[in-house]
């Protein structure tokens, strides 16, 4: 996942991004204006407002489909904004069950923020922005987010033994570990790291997976979180 290896992962808990300041985020990342998002979701801006300041009633799934595919988000980026049950951001989504509990479980959402292969210019400072949901029946608490970076290898296999690295894993970021917000069972979280890209060019990836109170992984090796990003040099 963003959420899985090799790719690796109540209402809105607080700190949650608003659906608002999502589109206007991802306006800017992708260079396009709210008017060029209206026209390409086949709705009026006066309606794209209502929407994102929460003054219209749920949309339908096909608006919402179509508000991502402007955005070039997954739909399922969109959908958490409305209702809280397990509902379309997980129904498609691999569910990882506890390695403790099985009644615990963690869905990759989306990424909010930096999708896998943005372009970085040498040393660029970013924040990085995973949505998961807790789709087990144990209240998230004292959990934390802890980066696996020298844990890890991304790479792939080309005979028995044999482990050939496909990226470096070295994203410079703010600390090594953040704080879970506590999460109810079928509630979203935003989890979001500042990072820094290295000075020289390549694509570079950094890596985190959930951990307890005690520091115990919570779920499987391919539970984790990452992010990948290519350095330019100009």
């Amino acid at each position: 996942m963003h959420g899985t290896s090799p790719h690796a992962p109540g209402a809105q808990e607080s700190g949650a991004a608003t659906l608002g300041a999502v589109v206007r985020r991802r306006c800017q990342q992708i260079g396009v204006t709210l008017s060029d998002v209206a026209i390409q979701s086949s709705m009026t801006r006066a309606y794209l407002h209502r929407l994102m300041n929460g003054k219209t009633a749920n949309p339908g799934v096909l608006t919402l489909q179509r508000l991502a595919a402007a955005l070039q988000l997954p739909a399922s980026a969109l959908f958490r904004f409305f209702g809280q049950g397990v509902g379309p951001a997980s129904a498609t989504a691999k569910r990882h069950a506890g390695l403790r509990d099985p009644d615990d479980g963690m869905v990759f959402v989306a990424d909010v923020t930096v999708p896998d292969h943005t372009l970085m210019t040498p040393g660029e400072v970013f924040r990085k922005t995973w949505s998961i949901q807790n789709a087990g029946n144990q209240i998230w608490a004292g959990r934390m987010l802890q980066r696996l970076d020298n844990d890890v290898l991304l790479a792939t296999r080309s005979g028995p033994g044999e482990l050939i690295p496909l990226l470096n894993v070295h994203i410079q970021s703010l600390g090594s570990q953040i704080e879970v917000p506590m999460t109810q069972p079928g509630h979203f979280a935003d989890l979001s790291v500042d990072m820094k890209a290295p000075e020289g060019s390549g694509t570079v990836a950094s890596v985190w997976r959930m951990v307890d109170a005690d520091g115990h992984p919570c779920f499987s090796p391919q539970c984790c979180l990452y992010t990948v990003v290519t350095v330019v040099g100009w």
